[in-house]
């Protein structure tokens, strides 16, 4: 079993949106891979992207450039 630490999630409002993050991110090669929205965040739709937080100013970048759709970025430890 992994320990908790401390990760960056982004969360969607939609699966598609969520699902255009990750096509996006993936050929760039920016850092994360979608999950299940952890339990914490149920609000939002079932997909979130998640990775380490010292990646959030290439995440965010990257979101901006693409014109990615998302809803929030949130700290969470999981």
């Amino acid at each position: 079993m992994r320990g908790k630490s401390l990760k960056l999630i982004v969360t969607f409002k939609g699966g598609t949106d969520a699902l255009a993050f990750e096509r996006y991110c993936q050929a760039r090669e920016v850092p994360g891979r979608l999950i299940p929205t952890p339990r914490a965040l149920s609000e939002s739709c079932g997909l979130a992207w998640m990775a380490e937080p010292e990646f959030r100013k290439e995440i965010e970048k990257a979101a901006q450039e693409g014109g990615l759709v998302f809803e929030r970025f949130v700290e969470l430890v999981c």
